[in-house]
């Protein structure tokens, strides 16, 4: 079963009225300063913006507080909901040389709840099973991760617009090297992203960027899972074959720093 965000709320993020545009149309939506140099931003509307000659940006929008306001409303929404896909960690999760196994439900856009260490540990996010996005809440006041985290959507054929990483809880996100196939929400945490980037929008409250790639659709999806949904339970002989290979995957995405991607 699946149930549809509340029209207020699809409304209030996705069809602002005429005279504002939702925050997912910006390549970067902060309601503070953007200090950028170097890399590409798209669109940027913020409280004041800064950036070194080189830095790439598509246009200057507007930051209004009624846009804002419905940003945290939908991130606290989204942060609140439980779980509908299941979280699989490798067997060297714990030591920080593996990956995490984002197992979906039905079609829809599934909900996974991570913590803030759970997100720093994982150096390769998978999907796959059934649905056609996900939602990727992960909880904690401060998040850092650093280096090998890669959003590998072979499996799952997730589009960008339709994966969303969600601090909810943040006031800080530091990412280094770390480049996110969907858009960040984390509209009350000063951003740091210092190489890598993200496939969406980055909202937040600051972002200070130091030759990150940003841009592309921003978060599209509003058909959500319904917590009742199970996800379909693999043979046992399936659960060690994808396991042993995001352990493996996993410890060669360690030994290296993530590429560095140009997105459209």
């Amino acid at each position: 079963m699946r149930s549809l965000l509340s029209i207020a709320a699809a409304a209030a993020v996705f069809a602002a009225p005429a005279q504002a545009a939702s925050v997912f149309d910006y390549g970067v939506y902060t309601s503070g300063a953007a200090t950028l140099t170097g890399g590409s931003y798209g669109r940027v509307a913020a409280g004041t913006v800064s950036a070194t000659t080189g830095t790439v940006l598509n246009g200057i929008g507007s930051v209004t507080g009624a846009l804002t306001d419905r940003a945290r409303a939908f991130s606290t929404e989204l942060g609140g909901r439980a779980a509908t896909g299941t979280f699989v960690k490798s067997p060297l999760f714990d030591l920080g040389l593996g990956g995490g196994l984002l197992l979906g439900t039905s079609g829809g856009v599934d909900v996974f709840n991570l913590t803030a260490d759970e997100f720093a540990r994982a150096n390769l996010l998978t999907f796959a099973g059934l649905g056609s996005g996900a939602i990727v809440n992960v909880g904690g006041t401060t998040v850092s991760a650093r280096g090998g985290l890669g959003l590998n959507l072979a499996l799952g054929a997730l589009a960008a617009p339709n994966v969303l990483f969600n601090f909810y809880e943040a006031t800080a996100v530091t990412l280094t090297d770390v480049t996110l196939g969907g858009s960040i929400l984390a509209p009350g945490a000063l951003v740091r992203l210092n190489g890598g980037g993200a496939a969406g929008t980055v909202v937040a409250s600051g972002l200070n960027a130091t030759n990150a790639l940003v841009g592309g659709r921003g978060f599209l999806a509003v058909d959500i899972n319904a917590p009742t949904a199970v996800a379909p339970v693999p043979e046992s002989a399936t659960w060690a074959t994808m396991i042993l290979g995001l352990g493996m995957i996993g410890f060669g995405q360690r030994q290296r720093r993530a590429a560095r991607v140009t997105f459209a």
